[in-house]
């Protein structure tokens, strides 16, 4: 699913298959829904089971190994800057609406 202000995807992982060293330009995170993953980021390897969630910063290098057949959900935030103008417009509705609210 993508959308101006997110993107999910949902991935079936053979043990043994991954995703290599990456990065995503906003911030994350990763659920492991079923199996077991190892995650790496910044020398250190954590193991992660069914329903145990990972985040991470934007840019910072990661990398994820299925360590048995797994099934991950990843979410991906996109950043709002000056050019992202759908994320800068949902920000000044939601002030908008505070304002009419109390208004």
């Amino acid at each position: 699913m993508r959308d101006p202000t997110f993107n999910l995807l949902l991935m079936a992982l053979k043990v043994g298959s991954g995703l290599p060293d990456h990065t995503a330009p906003g911030p994350i995170s990763v659920l492991v829904l079923d199996g077991r993953v190892a995650f790496t980021s910044q020398g250190e390897r954590l193991e992660l089971g069914p329903h145990e969630l990972v985040t991470l910063p934007a840019r910072t290098t990661h990398a994820v190994m299925a360590l048995e057949d797994s099934a991950i959900l990843i979410t991906i935030a996109n950043p709002v800057t000056h050019t992202n103008p759908l994320g800068l417009e949902s920000e000044r509705q939601v002030d908008a609406e505070r304002t009419f609210e109390q208004g």
